[in-house]
């Protein structure tokens, strides 16, 4: 067995450094904007495959929102949600599609 240099013992930690930074330098270059355009482009043809397990898309997905409410009125919402077992988001599609039914019949100017 032959015994071990100072010299090759000192080269490792530096050959180890590269190593490591190749392997970066690789995963980065997977992940350019070139790759990733190509990628899709070749793949844009393909049929979309079947949707695994999971919640179910309903109309045409959800899009998460931020909107800001008064903490009192969020909440009695959430009371209300509660006791008639919904959830928050549909107690709020439900009120915007009400809200919108209503103005969508047509305005009768009122007697004053």
């Amino acid at each position: 067995m032959r015994k071990r240099t100072a010299s090759t013992a000192a080269h490792a930690p530096v050959d180890a450094h590269h190593a490591a930074q190749a392997a970066r330098s690789a995963v980065i270059a997977k992940f350019t904007p070139a790759n990733v355009v190509a990628r899709s482009a070749q793949t844009s043809w393909q049929p979309t495959k079947r949707r695994g397990p999971g919640r179910p898309r309903i109309g045409q997905g959800a899009k998460r929102v931020l909107v800001t409410v008064e903490r009192g009125l969020l909440a009695q919402a959430d009371a209300y949600a509660r006791r008639h077992h919904l959830t928050r988001s549909h107690l709020i599609c439900d009120a915007l599609r009400a809200i919108m039914a209503e103005h969508k019949r047509p305005h009768t100017p009122s007697a004053a």
